[in-house]
Parts: structure tokens; sequence; C-alpha cells
């Protein structure tokens, strides 16, 4: 089955389309902002194609074990939609953000912005848009080298891989431990926060990065937030040069621009390191009891007004749900 031309016909104007966007074009196409939209999105879909082949052949089970046709699996996976833009065949998403730029984008990028955004101006039309809370803007990201050494053969690599993505594994640990995950929210004292973690593999080398990243609204500004993350992690702690905070000051959509750029970027390495590992890497997950991505505090402009001690009165008293963990 020939692929589909997906021309784009329009781009998503809000800004968080152009934060989920970012986030994937920055990794993987260097200069993009010099490129047309449509064109730099379709350097990332060869990308993608050549790379969905790439995991298809070399076992990837996702595609090789698919319960209808292993073919038409790997289809759809070269024809997900590109992120931020509309076009003019649409198919159905592969839905594997691990790997897939354009999942990546509307999974994790935008749905981040989004959360945040919504927090701090309220749900989208018809409520009217208000002020953003007395809060401050955090982004921050941990992360964790694991590797073997230079020498170690490729057979040698995709099998420490796959032991680690395994129940009882450095990686599974790090992503499913709860208390793990929540550590640099608890640190920062977020009244709410969206979190993810990004796996991939570094530029040379045999070396597997876990990084855990995210956005966080902080009520009470200060300063020292790296040494209180680097306090909360313990013996646990990276290096401290692998812990990075940023405090983007009160929240606006260009800052959520720049905190969903900086923080939660697509994994370059999926896409490009040698696919033995990665899809070693994608079979040890397949089985992990844990979302890619994590909302902490409230789910409404309200209750977080309530909870920070502010005045409710412009807020929409939309319901809330519990959080995801």
């Amino acid at each position: 089955m020939p692929d589909l031309a997906l021309e784009v016909i329009g781009v998503r104007g809000p800004v968080r389309h152009a934060a989920a966007r970012a986030a994937v074009l920055g990794p993987l196409v260097p200069g993009y902002g010099s490129l047309p939209v449509g064109k730099a999105l379709a350097r990332v879909r060869r990308y993608w194609q050549v790379r969905a082949v790439q995991l298809y052949t070399a076992g990837w089970s996702k595609v090789v074990a698919a319960a209808a046709d292993p073919k038409l699996a790997l289809w759809y996976l070269r024809n997900c939609p590109p992120v931020g833009v509309l076009v003019r065949q649409l198919t159905r998403r592969c839905t594997q953000p691990r790997v897939c730029p354009f999942c990546w984008g509307r999974e994790v990028a935008l749905a981040g912005f989004s959360f945040l955004e919504n927090l701090c101006y309220g749900p989208p039309v018809p409520h009217p848009r208000q002020s953003p809370p007395p809060v401050e803007l955090v982004a921050f990201s941990t992360r964790r080298r694991l590797g073997l050494a230079a020498g170690a053969s490729a057979d040698r690599w995709v099998a420490a891989v796959r032991a680690s993505a395994r129940p009882g594994g450095v990686i599974r640990a790090l992503v499913e431990d709860r208390a793990v995950r929540r550590a640099e929210v608890a640190a920062l004292g977020a009244a709410a926060a969206f979190v993810t973690h990004r796996l991939s593999f570094a530029p040379a080398g045999r070396q597997l990065w876990v990084d855990r990243c995210g956005l966080a609204l902080v009520p009470r500004p200060a300063a020292g937030y790296r040494d209180r993350v680097l306090a909360a992690l313990g013996p646990a702690a990276p290096r401290p040069a692998d812990v990075k905070v940023r405090a983007l000051g009160r929240p606006s959509r260009r800052n959520l621009f720049d905190a969903t750029r900086w923080a939660l970027y697509y994994p370059r390495g999926m896409m490009f390191h040698p696919p033995g590992p990665a899809v070693a890497l994608l079979d040890g997950l397949a089985e992990a009891r844990v979302r890619l991505t994590a909302r902490y505090g409230p789910r409404s402009q309200k209750l977080l007004f309530q909870q920070i001690g502010e005045d409710t009165r412009l807020c929409d008293p939309e319901d809330v749900s519990p959080s995801d963990d």
C-alpha cells in the first residue's frame, strides 16, 4: 500500500501547537525556523518513515506481532499525521510516543503545555481567559546515564538495554517507582506539575539516557531550586551537571512555549541510534505499568487559586478529576 501524501494545508495557530512543533523540530531539524513549517515537518516525516522500517526489520514486537497484518501496522506507523498542522489526507495516529516524533509532540509537548495553560488561563472558549495566578513557572530535567564501555560488542549492548528495561532492571525502576517520579515535584514545592520520562541514546558510544523532565507551577518563588532538587534526590542523585532547573518567572504563553521547548523536546537518539538497542528498549518497556506522562495537582484554575490562597471569583468552576499518579 503506498504512503499517503499528507499534504499540509494549514498551520495550527495557537501557541500550544507552535510549542509542540518546536519540541519536535528543534532536535531533528537544525535551523528549522528558516524553513516553511510544511517543509520542516516533511523532513521529519522522511526520517520517521525510514526509522519505522528499521524498527520493523529489527523485530519490534509492536509491528511484527501485530494481530491482523504486520505490514498494515507498519503502514500506520509510516503515515502517522504530523503534529501542529492540518493535512489534506488524515489517517489514524500510531500512538507510539516513545519513538514517534509526531505522537511525542501531541502526547507530551502539547499535553504538557495545554495542562498548565488551562490552569493559568482557564479552559478554552467559550470561557474568557483570565490573568495567570501569582506563581512561578519552573522547568526541570534530571538525567541518568547508563552504559557500557566503548569496546563492548553490539550484541552485549542490546542485551544490557533489554535487561535494564525488564522487571527488576534499572530503567524499569526509574520509570515505575512513584516516589522517584515525584521527587522533583516535591522538592520544588509545586502546586501543579506535568512530568514525563524521556528515554534516548547518546550521540556516540553505548550510553542510554533516562531523563525525567517537566514543567511546574511553584506558589512561593525562591532561589536555589536546583540545590533543593539535588538534596531531595539524595544518594540517588545523578551528577550535578545532569540536574537542570530553569525558572521562567510568572507564567505567560511565551514562557510556556520556552519551557516546553526546553524541557519536553523529542528524544533524538530514538530516531538515529542503531535500531537493535532501540527495539530492545521499546519491547522491554511494553509491559511497564506506568504512563509516559503524569499530571500532579488541581485540574481547574479555580482549584489552583484556592490551593494558593487567591481570589477565585473570576475563575471557571469546571469539575475536576484526580491526579494521574
